[in-house]
């Protein structure tokens, strides 16, 4: 279900980190792709590749190139690779040297498919050489009778000359989505010819916030009419397996049990498919997009997205709840392409119009029923069965997601601390901590601690972090955290520049995992993601009589065009605290131009804010509010 991309870039554009990327490691000199489509949606497609080595680590990334294809679904023949040095000389890659494996990806225990992969180990690669490769691959049809084909072209990669060329019965209506890329058509014969030509000589090595889909150049080709033809192809393969079976309808009776309310027994539904279903992506031929039945997902208690979906959706028709298969871009996409392609969809959900709500079973266990995950809220969806395919997730409006963090802080005269606080989420801020608690589950809290501590200035500090389990998703979650120093807190000790800082604090408030990227005075991409939702950051310190507060803290207030934040001191008799409480309302989750700007500004003052010192030195003057 995903983009594909020319040949060798993704390899190229993956293979090495970042920073490796600043240096470019390869290019490609030129790249020719001939795809020729039968009528039946059937293709070949003829490559031609050209990539020069220009550093040490293009060799380590490109000397063994790999190439992924789907064996029951494609073959893949190399008819030709050698390593060409810069006196002409060629050096052929022997048969024995193209090695046929399992993909590594697809051998991961969660996503088990028929992705192969086929290595052509390079001879005798320096810098400077030029690895040649040519290719035929054979592919059919995803849905029978009909192409869908995207070609992708990642910033990040050199092209000195690509050339794409796609050759088509002239009777076929091939839909085109042409995104920043020139394409000339022309006919011959019974043949029509689309043929695009690229050059990027600079790569671009800046994050765009979105996926390469959203914003690079690229080329989409379908041959269905609109997403409702697509959406109807696929409703008549995907919605057969939702039958109900009597196996179907007695165990959705056990699990609705005597509830009357529709509502709760749709969650009763959602809460055991989410608990009972464990995520195995089995993609062998057209199960990359087709599901299994649900009877056989029931009875093998395991299944992927699409899987879950169905399940989901047997089990709420056998209580005549009405829901409908929705797929869904389950990352960073946000855009679709204008011609009906499956590649911008990657995750599979369901629609519950009773309810006005959709749900994500895959999520259960971590997000509460009624919420997405935060990365699914604005995003475009095809519904499956329905009249009129493509909708919109509703943003989420944030009143039912917050955060409240409470901490107190009790410290005696030579500065030795003990510090409790704790952390409750609401809606769709709950999910966050619950993926914390389960990877913190079978770990003694006081070691988990231990962890913590020895990466603060507090290394020999004693304390616990307490993430209890959870069973069926509620709408909320709490965690707690406290411990001691048996040393001294310098600032403490000396009352100087007290800054009120949680050495456990194992996610802030104010976070970029709650509120989105753009609350990030470092965010570097021109687009992100932003979450609507409420925080509330309650810290105290209590010192002995022997001090005294110097001066109170100025209040602050940062309010913008969709961030409100405000921070409040008060002092006590022998305490200090502050209410820090930010709420967020943007009318969509992706965030460009002057909200990524106004969000960069913002972070920055949130920053000082949260830094904010205060002293508390032996016999000085009483507390003085300016």
């Amino acid at each position: 279900m995903k983009a594909v991309i020319l040949a060798g870039a993704a390899s190229l554009a993956v293979s090495l980190p970042a920073h490796a990327q600043l240096d470019a490691p390869a290019r490609f000199l030129h790249v020719t792709r001939q795809v020729d489509l039968a009528a039946d949606g059937s293709s070949t497609i003829t490559s031609h590749v050209e990539t020069k080595i220009l550093t040490q680590a293009g060799v380590t990334a490109l000397a063994q190139a790999k190439l992924n294809y789907r064996d029951q679904m494609q073959e893949l023949d190399i008819t030709q690779a050698y390593t060409l040095k810069p006196d002409g000389t060629k050096l052929m890659v022997k048969p024995e040297a193209i090695i046929t494996q399992q993909a590594p990806a697809s051998q991961n225990a969660a996503t088990l498919d028929d992705t192969k992969q086929k290595v052509i180990i390079y001879p005798n690669v320096e810098i400077g050489d030029v690895l040649v490769q040519d290719t035929v691959t054979r592919a059919k049809p995803l849905l029978a009778g009909n192409f869908m084909y995207d070609t992708v072209f990642p910033g990040a990669i050199a092209f000195d000359d690509a050339t794409v060329t796609v050759t088509a019965p002239r009777a076929m209506a091939l839909q085109i989505d042409k995104q920043m890329l020139d394409v000339s058509q022309s006919d011959a014969g019974d043949r029509q010819t689309l043929t695009l030509h690229y050059v990027h000589p600079t790569p671009d090595f800046m994050p765009k916030g979105q996926s390469t889909f959203d914003v690079e150049p690229r080329l989409s080709l379908s041959t269905f009419k609109s997403y409702d033809a697509l959406a109807k192809q696929y409703a008549d393969e995907a919605l057969a397996m939702t039958e109900v079976t009597p196996a179907i309808k007695a165990k959705a009776d056990e699990i609705a049990g005597p509830a009357k309310d529709r509502r709760e027994q749709a969650r009763r539904l959602y809460d055991w498919v989410s608990y009972h279903v464990r995520y195995v992506a089995l993609e062998f031929g057209r199960g990359g997009i087709i599901p299994h039945s649900a009877d056989s997902v029931m009875t093998n208690g395991y299944g992927d997205c699409k899987d879950h979906a169905v399940l989901y959706l047997a089990l709420l028709k056998a209580r005549g709840i009405p829901a409908n298969l929705v797929a869904i871009n389950g990352n960073d996409g946000y855009t679709l392409a204008k011609v009906a392609t499956i590649a911008p969809f990657n995750h599979m959900i369901v629609w519950l119009p009773e309810f006005n709500m959709f749900a994500d079973t895959t999520a259960g266990r971590f997000t509460p029923f009624g919420f997405l995950p935060l990365p699914e809220y604005g995003k475009p969806v095809m519904v499956v069965g329905d009249r009129i395919a493509l909708h919109q997730v509703p943003e989420d409006d944030g009143r039912k997601s917050s955060v409240t963090y409470n901490r107190t802080v009790v410290s005696d005269d030579a500065g030795h601390i003990t510090s409790n606080s704790s952390f409750n989420a609401e809606g769709s801020y709950v999910m966050p901590f619950r993926v914390l608690a389960e990877l913190a589950q079978g770990q003694d809290g006081a070691k988990l601690a231990e962890l913590v501590l020895k990466k603060s200035d507090t290394p020999r500090a004693t304390g616990a972090i307490t993430m209890p389990p959870f069973g069926n998703a509620t709408d909320s979650y709490q965690m707690t955290a406290n411990y001691s120093t048996p040393g001294i807190m310098h600032s403490l000790a000396d009352g100087n520049r007290v800054n009120i800082r949680d050495n456990l604090k194992v996610v802030s408030p104010f976070s970029t995992v709650l509120f989105g990227p753009l609350i990030s005075e470092k965010a570097e991409s021109p687009a992100g993601a932003c979450h609507n939702g409420h925080a509330v950051d309650e810290e105290t310190v209590e010192y002995p009589a022997t001090r005294k507060l110097v001066k109170l803290p100025a209040d602050s207030k940062l309010n913008s065009a969709h961030v409100s934040y405000a921070s409040h001191w008060t002092a006590g008799t022998n305490s200090i605290t502050v209410h820090r409480e930010m709420t967020t309302h943007f009318e969509h989750s992706l965030c460009t131009g002057a909200s990524r700007a106004e969000m960069a500004a913002l972070a920055e003052r949130l920053k000082d804010d949260l830094d904010v010192t205060f002293s508390i030195p032996r016999d000085s003057a009483p507390a003085d509010k300016p």
